[in-house]
């Protein structure tokens, strides 16, 4: 319980963090990117040190750390979208979802395999590990928050 009451003060300081960055002059695309750092790259430093052995009460303060940092992602990569394409952001977002439900199934299948034939978590957290740096990696490198939306509605194709 503890970790999921540290996300509630995290995103709000988090959303209030990314618009004092914003109101100071701090590009939109670069306080995104900051975030999602945050989010991803910081949270999974977090994450690491579960790997070895440590005490019930360093688990629960890496793991409440970890929670509350990727919250940090409402700043930053979730509200990316809405700055892309402003006409659309509702499907976007929704694929979006989709995708992360989708790995969201085959990690956790794979985290259960790895538990299986590790006996340990060691891997599970190792591999959470990668999954946050390659995606942070490629939010870092491709990310933008320049306006491609349509202006034209019409030419939206609705499948």
């Amino acid at each position: 319980v503890i970790p999921w009451l540290i996300a509630i003060p995290s995103s709000l300081g988090g959303g209030f963090v990314s618009d004092f960055l914003i109101t100071k002059g701090y590009g939109v695309a670069s306080v995104r990117k900051i975030m999602q750092s945050f989010a991803m790259g910081l949270s999974s430093m977090c994450i690491l040190p579960l790997s070895g052995a440590v005490t019930f009460q360093s688990a629960v303060i890496c793991i409440s750390a970890a929670i509350g940092l990727t919250t940090f992602t409402s700043g930053g990569v979730s509200v990316n979208v809405q700055d892309l394409t402003p006409s659309c952001a509702g499907a976007l977002y929704g694929f979006m979802n989709m995708m992360g439900a989708f790995m969201g199934l085959v990690l956790v299948s794979f985290s259960g395999y790895l538990i299986e034939v590790t006996l340990s978590w060691a891997k599970v957290f190792s591999l959470i590990t990668l999954v946050n740096t390659t995606g942070l990696g490629i939010f870092l490198f491709f990310g933008d928050a320049r306006r491609v939306d349509l202006q034209d509605n019409s030419q939206i194709i609705v499948v």
